[in-house]
């Protein structure tokens, strides 16, 4: 994974590199860093990169996206999705980890488990900071 191409997806959805950092589970630095060619992401980073790119070339995936990457919350489901996400996708079709969208995720069963978990969680919480 390029710099370059690290830093249009970071662009192409609008983020920060603290945004980016978040939902990759580094820190901005190591966004930075990447986007500086002064670091290389590892094969979990890379993976969860490579997902975000490929949902990035479906027009709609990359609507949907961007709208969820544009609100604290939306971002913090990613993060999970990132993170939860790529580990449960593997081992339902047992295969290691390989670079499925986003979006594609959410259409197998333990993608619609794991949104419909994120959903309710983010909801309560929004609920509760606003309530």
């Amino acid at each position: 994974m390029t710099p370059k191409r690290i830093k249009k997806i970071r662009e192409v959805l609008r983020l920060t590199q603290e945004d980016l950092a978040t939902i990759l589970g580094v820190t901005k630095t190591t966004v930075w860093r990447y986007e500086d060619s002064r670091g290389l992401p590892g094969e979990d980073v890379t993976a969860r990169l490579l997902s975000l790119e490929a949902s990035l070339l479906d027009l709609s995936e990359r609507r949907a996206l961007k709208e969820l990457c544009s609100t604290p919350e939306g971002i913090a489901a990613m993060a999970a999705i990132s993170t939860l996400g790529s580990a449960i996708f593997s081992r339902s079709i047992g295969i290691d980890s390989a670079p499925v969208g986003y979006v594609e995720f959410l259409n197998y069963p333990a993608g619609k488990t794991l949104f419909t978990f994120i959903e309710k969680t983010c909801g309560a919480s929004s609920t509760k900071q606003t309530g």
